[in-house]
């Protein structure tokens, strides 16, 4: 099965080269989506492995995105032009925007890779 990657991105062609890139390396994209609510509908109706974000979605801080991924324990990162928009939320993998295909594939690689080993802890415990 593959792992099941969000994108949240309201630059279409952007989002499209971030899902055909995710795509190309075995991943599955979920959306890609271009609205802090369409991503929330898929974040509750969906199981996903990760996320891709960008950390400002037509003017709105992807806040809402953030907490709902968070309560699922879905890892993400964010690939934006705002890296002072990061806020609070510093512990997530920031990539510039625009990110190269190595660059976004590595990111999402480690980020799958640690929840693999996170879940894999859990159920030892």
């Amino acid at each position: 099965m593959r792992p099941r990657i969000l994108i949240v991105e309201d630059e279409p062609i952007v989002a499209l080269n971030y899902a055909s890139i995710l795509q190309e390396a075995g991943y599955e994209s979920v959306g890609p989506v271009g609205s802090i609510k369409k991503g929330l509908d898929l974040i509750a109706s969906q199981d996903l492995d990760g996320a891709v974000l960008d950390i400002d979605i037509s003017g709105l801080p992807v806040d809402p995105i953030i907490m709902a991924l968070r309560r699922k324990r879905v890892p993400f990162i964010f690939v934006s032009a705002n890296p002072d928009q990061v806020g609070p939320h510093n512990e997530a993998v920031f990539l510039p925007k625009p990110c190269t295909a190595i660059q976004l594939i590595s990111a999402i690689r480690q980020l799958v890779q640690k929840q693999a080993r996170t879940d894999l802890q859990e159920c030892k415990d």
